[in-house]
């Protein structure tokens, strides 16, 4: 089953991978990857893990620069980043 989606976007000329939409049967703690298809995932999206309600963690890679507003927002059991 898939759980992460990703989307492209363009900063400073380069286009760099965002993880867009995390579905919300997703559980525990989570190792989001530093890459999809050759790229680096740089960005969490607006409200990607929006109600993710059975997350308690998430392990980011040091690619990640940005996280959207509300990236996490309704993560009600998330302890730790």
């Amino acid at each position: 089953m898939r759980f992460l989606y990703y989307n492209i976007y363009r900063n400073n000329g380069v286009d760099e991978i965002y993880i867009s939409f995390v579905d919300t049967r997703i559980t525990g703690n989570v190792i989001l990857p530093s890459s999809y298809n050759g790229m680096n995932i740089t960005k969490i999206g607006s409200s990607a893990f929006e109600n993710c309600c059975f997350i308690t963690g998430v392990k980011l890679p040091d690619t990640i620069k940005v996280i959207d507003y509300r990236g996490f927002y309704g993560c009600t059991l998330l302890e730790e980043i």
